[in-house]
């Protein structure tokens, strides 16, 4: 049984929903470089993999669908659940996002939704932060 601390209810739905809604964004495009690891189905050419250390979109792909797709989509369970780590799980898909993006931006073209989410991640760490501040003066 998670241990539940009282925390802010409207900082609970904010980062749980932008959780969600990173997790459920991530799902479909995970499954769709999976599914066709040449990136065809999304509009991705196989010609971006030539000079990084994936020779397809599978290995991203599964990444992009377990981490960022279901766990940010646990992660926000638990937040809406007010879990005792949720700061803590917020942190670590915060920072995990913007690790993410920041790779991409290495390895594939610009494209506008990377500084989107870069920005997500960001505020996914801020309000991750945030959380812990509020359980740990509740607690101490």
């Amino acid at each position: 049984m998670p241990v539940v601390i009282k925390a802010s209810r409207t900082l609970l739905m904010i980062l749980g929903s932008l959780q969600l809604f990173v997790g459920i964004g991530a799902i479909p495009a995970g499954m769709a470089f999976i599914l066709d690891p040449s990136g065809a189905s999304m509009a991705m050419p196989s010609s971006w993999m030539t000079d990084t250390v994936f020779r397809t979109f599978f290995l991203p792909g599964l990444v992009l669908l377990v981490f960022h797709g279901l766990g940010s989509c646990v992660a926000g369970f638990l937040t809406y659940r007010n879990y005792r780590l949720a700061g803590e799980l917020a942190i670590f898909f915060g920072v995990g996002l913007m690790v993410w993006i920041f790779v991409q931006i290495r390895m594939v073209p610009y494209h506008w939704l990377q500084p989107l989410y870069f920005a997500l991640g960001v505020a996914e760490t801020a309000l991750g932060f945030l959380l812990r501040g509020q359980i740990q003066r509740r607690s101490g």
